[in-house]
């Protein structure tokens, strides 16, 4: 009898999972069986990088290996990468990685050239609405409110300098960023607003950001990343997911390191920080439009989204990812 090929899932170990990324993973393990593939997990974390080198199972031919949180440029041998993205419960997979290694993302160009822009508008519209009113976001929030700086600040998300959006896709640290931004902003008089990331523990940042707040022009916020966006006149991030909400909101978006949003951005460097206000203050509708269109594609075609009730839909889709990348030549 010949044994059917096996779909090794190498997904990062959590010590708790939520619903969304059990129901993912449901959907997924049951999509690689509906392909014909018998599912094994191999849960990986950064204590322990590869518990399958001392997994001695047989590997049929035609098996495959997906991973979790990782790219092409970190490991040679997988045949899918997937990542949960800006939004809780949305999963890209591509043959390549995550974020801007995408090489999905040429198809991206040219399928938002079909995008209806008054449709796209809308869409965005209504998911910033939604969310000034519910002050969701990735990581828990306070309520929406009022934020107490001068009209016409610029919101400064700060990240993790561990994570995996700093170390694989920016070629600037956070602390390197902070001090950067915040010495052009009180040079040259422009008002900011810093939020610390929720989980920020590094001592030198920490440091860093009460240093600079006691200089004029530059403020400290803990309110909700809604309210800080679009009470804002625009957004300076490395490679953030606040970025991301930002288009969403129609705001112009500076960033500083590579991510799969920063084609509708201004790429800034410690050298053309003095072009950054002329972006921001030129941002015109057709730029907010563009913008418009791309994240309507992005989250209503290229996502996997587990947050919507068809379920069947959804499984189809995946089904249909699934068996386009697994029997792609790499």
């Amino acid at each position: 009898m010949t044994q059917k090929p096996i779909a090794c899932v190498r997904n990062l170990k959590r010590k708790k999972k939520d619903h969304l990324c059990l129901s993912f993973e449901r959907l997924l393990f049951s999509s690689l069986e509906k392909l014909g593939y018998e599912v094994r997990e191999q849960s990986w974390s950064p204590l322990s990088p590869a518990p399958w080198e001392h997994d001695m199972r047989p590997m049929p031919g035609g098996s495959k290996i997906l991973y979790e949180h990782l790219s092409r440029n970190q490991t040679r041998d997988g045949d899918v990468f997937y990542m949960e993205m800006y939004i809780n419960g949305t999963f890209t997979l591509d043959h390549e990685g995550w974020g801007p290694l995408q090489a999905s993302l040429s198809d991206l160009e040219d399928e938002t050239a079909k995008v209806d822009r008054v449709v796209a508008a809308a869409y965005c519209r209504g998911l910033s609405k939604m969310w000034l009113d519910s002050g969701v976001s990735k990581f828990s929030q306070p309520r929406p409110g009022k934020i107490a700086a001068p009209k016409g600040y610029l919101f400064v998300p700060m990240q993790l300098n561990p994570d995996d959006a700093i170390q694989c896709h920016s070629d600037i640290g956070v602390l390197d960023f902070l001090n950067k931004v915040a010495k052009w902003a009180v040079n040259r008089g422009v008002p900011i607003v810093l939020k610390a990331h929720p989980y920020e523990d590094d001592p030198a940042v920490l440091a860093a950001i009460e240093s600079w707040t006691s200089r004029p022009n530059v403020y400290e916020a803990k309110e909700n990343v809604h309210s800080l966006i679009e009470q804002s006149a625009g957004v300076i991030t490395i490679n953030s997911g606040c970025g991301f909400e930002a288009l969403v909101h129609g705001k112009p978006v500076v960033t500083f390191g590579r991510s799969d949003y920063d084609t509708f951005t201004f790429r800034a460097n410690g050298a053309n920080l003095d072009d950054v206000l002329l972006y921001i203050n030129s941002y015109a509708q057709d730029a907010r439009s563009r913008a418009y269109v791309w994240v309507y594609y992005y989250l209503t075609r290229h996502v996997i989204d587990v947050r919507q009730s068809d379920l069947a839909l959804i499984s189809s889709r995946l089904v249909s990812r699934l068996d386009r990348l697994l029997t792609m030549r790499v």
